[in-house]
């Protein structure tokens, strides 16, 4: 039921500080490896997870501060001028936020975690950092317990 769009890279704008993982990003889909976390977290037995949405989603305002800053800092230098940028450290952390709605076991289910994230000054791709791969991996696996948890606290209630 996930549409076809959800399932694909997407990022509005080279000045846009999302980017919407797709699932060819991975090296096995994302929502595959949070069913696996799912079903090894949930009780044994059969489970039925139906996905209305689901996202992987790269929330990036410190870095895309900071490129903006180096290319204008550049930039200016090159026509002699010098610059200086007040700190963006109020900006929002560059995160990942894994996000899903849908039901599980019939009961509905929307969800969501994040996990902060800074890259590493030697990265050459940002899809290949290990702090971005790293919270990426913990982002599905915080989902994951947040799913069985609400699902194991509907069933006492």
């Amino acid at each position: 039921m996930r549409p076809v769009e959800e399932k694909v890279y997407r990022r509005d704008g080279l000045r846009e500080p999302v980017q919407y993982f797709g699932d060819e990003d991975f090296d096995q889909p994302p929502l595959s490896q949070l069913a696996a976390l799912l079903g090894a977290a949930l009780p044994l037995g059969v489970h039925e997870l139906q996905v209305n949405k689901f996202r992987v989603i790269d929330i990036f305002p410190q870095r895309l501060q900071e490129g903006t800053e180096g290319a204008m800092t550049g930039a200016f230098a090159s026509m002699g001028y010098s610059v200086f940028f007040s700190s963006a450290r109020s900006l929002t952390q560059d995160n990942i936020t894994c996000f899903i709605s849908g039901s599980l076991d019939s009961r509905a289910i929307v969800q969501s975690a994040s996990v902060p994230y800074k890259l590493s000054p030697m990265a050459g791709m940002v899809k290949n950092d290990a702090a971005l791969k790293a919270a990426a991996n913990e982002c599905l696996g915080m989902l994951a317990a947040k799913l069985a948890k609400s699902s194991s606290e509907s069933r006492i209630n």
